[in-house]
C-alpha cells in the first residue's frame, strides 16, 4: 500500500466573506415588490373597468345618434305630409267629403249654428215683452248665448 497523503484542495470553495446568498432575500424587498405588484395588479383593473364602462357609454352614444336620425327623418316625412295636408288640392277634396259648398266671394257670410234648448226655439221665435207693451226684437247671437251662459238680469246690448 501506498502510504502517501494525498491534499485535496477544492478550488471552487471560497472564503465565507465572498460568498453570496442564492436563496435568501430581505424581508423588506419581498414586501415592496408584492406591493408593486398588488399596486400594478390594481392598476390594471381600474383602466379595464374604466374602458369597458367607456366602451359602454360609446355603444350608448351610437344607439342614441341613430335612434335621433331616424326621429329626424320621420320629423321631415311627418312635416311633407302635413304640408301635402295643407294644400289647396287636400283641403278641396276634404271639403267635398264633408259635403262643404263654396260660398258667395262677393258676400262676406257669418255663420253661427248654436244648438236649441229642449221645448225652445231659436231666438226667431222668442220675443220679449217691454214696458211699453212692443214685442221686442230677437236677441242677437252673442246676447242669446249670453243668456244662456249667464244667468240673471236679461242681457240688452244698446242698439245704435
Amino acid at each position: 500500500m501506498n502510504h502517501e497523503r494525498v491534499l485535496y484542495v477544492d478550488l471552487y470553495s471560497r472564503p465565507l466573506t465572498y460568498q453570496r446568498a442564492a436563496t435568501r432575500i430581505s424581508g423588506r424587498a419581498l414586501a415592496l415588490i408584492v406591493g408593486l405588484l398588488v399596486l400594478l395588479t390594481l392598476a390594471g383593473l381600474l383602466y379595464l373597468s374604466q374602458a369597458s364602462t367607456a366602451a359602454g357609454l360609446r355603444y350608448a352614444l351610437v344607439v342614441r345618434q341613430r335612434e335621433e336620425a331616424r326621429l329626424q327623418e320621420e320629423i321631415i316625412l311627418l312635416r311633407c305630409q302635413v304640408a301635402q295636408h295643407e294644400s289647396i288640392a287636400s283641403l278641396q277634396e276634404r271639403a267635398g267629403k264633408l259635403g262643404l259648398v263654396d260660398a258667395s266671394p262677393n258676400d262676406p257670410q257669418i255663420v253661427c249654428s248654436i244648438p236649441a234648448g229642449p221645448g225652445e226655439d231659436y231666438p226667431a221665435t222668442a220675443t220679449a215683452a217691454t214696458g211699453s207693451g212692443r214685442a221686442a226684437a230677437a236677441p242677437t247671437p252673442l246676447e242669446w248665448l249670453l243668456q244662456q251662459l249667464v244667468p240673471g238680469p236679461s242681457w240688452a246690448w244698446p242698439k245704435p
